[in-house]
């Protein structure tokens, strides 16, 4: 059996002549800590650039200076010290339509009208610096369609850096719910485009397992570095979140959540080059899982289903102050191996397979307001 997936946006947003501004949103603990405007670290919400990697490298760490004799435990000024406690909030609406609801095979009651402005989600996030080496990503969110809250991405981690006269190494571990959340480029799934869908339109009814199958259900510990901001590694291994990491799945139900037998090997590698002070970057990557889950969560034991998902992806970015470019291109190719679903019945096959792709261009021009 064979799938296939494709994704194709292009998002040009000043071929005509015309000045539009720049909309690029951060969590607003980052910039609070900073002191750095969002569009530093973002082309847009939630793409990285070169500063952004490498805040994420250094473990949202990075802080400007205190002034104070004593920072705030918790603050929300702009002007003031960074709190303690690194606060933010996040609230997201929209408005949907969907065009056809009466194709064949399906069911239009299950496409509501969707022209009313609806509350999707809103999060706090405990974002920022904890400690001299130790920051975080959590965020916990509120569902405006299932009135339900759950725990979202989170990202914990222990960062440093060695430096020698021909050596500079960022490295660090990363402690996360969610295989690929801990990369810091922008073709991976999950910060790959679309950065935000709506919640009441019909999604694609095929992904492969890193893509949909894993959030917010796993725990995973990673190690990473990048070496002399060309060559970065990250390995890792996931498994339920279970017991003490009962938290990483809070709100989703167990017969909703993924059982993996053991450990699920995982891997990121990408080579990256930076010229023109940063101005201009390109990375060509792969990246992958290797796990074997129970067909039914509430009944883990006998045979398993494999999933194999390899990726390669690539990206280049142009940011001034005045222009903003971005393309970025990823393809992941899943083998499927349903031995546990076959027993059951829940398959008609016992090998398939699964391919998605992913292309995105991205141009903005800022105006002068903005410059």
């Amino acid at each position: 059996m064979l799938l296939h997936s494709r994704s194709i946006a292009i998002r040009v947003l000043a071929l005509l002549p015309f000045q539009f501004l720049l909309d690029a949103h951060a969590v607003p603990s980052f910039a609070r800590q900073t002191g750095m405007e969002c569009v530093s670290c973002h082309v847009s919400w939630p793409e990285l650039t070169t500063v952004g990697r490498q805040f994420k490298l250094g473990g949202y760490t990075l802080m400007r200076p205190v002034l104070g004799d004593k920072r705030p435990l918790v603050s929300f000024s702009r002007d003031g010290d960074p709190p303690l406690i690194p606060l933010a909030g996040f609230l997201q609406t929209s408005v949907s339509r969907t065009a056809n609801t009466s194709s064949a095979g399906t069911d239009s009651s299950n496409f509501p009208d969707q022209k009313s402005l609806e509350l999707q989600q809103a999060s706090i996030f405990l974002a920022g610096r904890l400690a001299e080496h130790v920051g975080s990503f959590i965020q916990y969110s509120y569902d405006g369609q299932s009135g339900k809250g759950q725990i979202d991405n989170v990202d914990l981690r222990y960062a440093n850096t060695y430096k020698s006269d021909k050596l500079n190494v960022a490295y660090g571990i990363s402690l996360n719910n969610n295989p690929t959340v801990s990369d810091i480029y922008n073709t991976t799934p999950v910060w790959g485009f679309p950065f935000a869908s709506s919640s009441v339109t019909p999604s694609p009814v095929a992904s492969t397992l890193i893509q949909e199958g894993l959030g917010q259900q796993v725990v995973g510990l990673n190690a990473y570095s990048m070496w002399n901001r060309t060559l970065y590694a990250e390995l890792g291994a996931y498994a339920t979140a279970d017991g003490l990491f009962n938290i990483l799945r809070e709100g989703v139900p167990r017969n909703e959540a993924a059982v993996l037998q053991g450990t699920a090997p995982y891997w990121r590698i990408a080579l990256q080059h930076e010229w023109q002070e940063g101005t201009q970057s390109a990375m060509l990557g792969t990246f992958g899982i290797n796990a074997k889950k129970y067909p039914d969560p509430l009944s883990p034991s006998g045979p398993t289903d494999q999933y194999r998902d390899v990726g390669i992806d690539a990206q280049y970015q142009y940011v001034t102050d005045k222009h903003r470019f971005s393309a970025q291109w990823s393809s992941i190719r899943e083998t499927q191996n349903l031995d546990g679903s076959f027993a059951t019945l829940a398959s008609d096959g016992v090998i398939s397979h699964l391919s998605t792709e992913m292309a995105k261009l991205t141009y903005y021009s800022i105006s002068n307001s903005l410059v």
